[in-house]
């Protein structure tokens, strides 16, 4: 089970972005591992089982895996928990998207771990884009920004 996140998503439900490369969200378990290092090195992508391994110890559980035939790099998020996600197309093709809420309550979660000014504002836009394009239920988003503690910045954008 997996779901697209990122300036890809952001893309989809806000406002058009590029970038150099595609986020993931891959529901998975240890036992997962080498199915999903296979999966990625057959693709043309640096990975390893022990890089996996290594991501998901560390708590953050994300694995940048480099395109070994272009700049591009593909970032999997490995989540234990369901995906939330909808339905959407990338270049006609059928694929799921991080659900728009969850999205933002993601990029919210970003601009409080980063001190990088740029980072920041980037996120911010994107939050900006998808409430300007999408309607998204602000009782449900207030409650999971105060469960992130990331409330008191969720309120600043809302101010404008």
């Amino acid at each position: 089970m997996y779901m697209v996140t990122g300036a890809l998503a952001v893309s989809y439900f806000g406002r058009p972005r590029t970038t150099m490369d595609l986020d993931l969200v891959i529901k998975a378990c240890p036992e997962d591992f080498e199915k999903l290092s296979n999966i990625l090195v057959r693709a043309g992508l640096k990975a390893s089982v022990a890089k996996i391994a290594s991501a998901w110890s560390s708590g953050y559980r994300i694995i940048t895996c480099r395109d070994t035939r272009s700049p591009h790099s593909l970032d999997v998020i490995l989540s234990e928990k369901p995906l939330r996600r909808i339905k959407g197309t990338l270049l006609g093709m059928h694929v799921f998207y991080h659900e728009p809420s969850q999205l933002i309550l993601a990029k919210l979660r970003m601009i409080k771990s980063t001190r990088d000014p740029e980072r920041q504002a980037i996120d911010k836009a994107d939050i900006r884009s998808i409430m300007a394009s999408r309607k998204i239920p602000l009782r449900a988003l207030r409650e999971g920004a105060k469960r992130d503690d990331t409330i008191a910045i969720l309120q600043g954008l809302l101010r404008g």
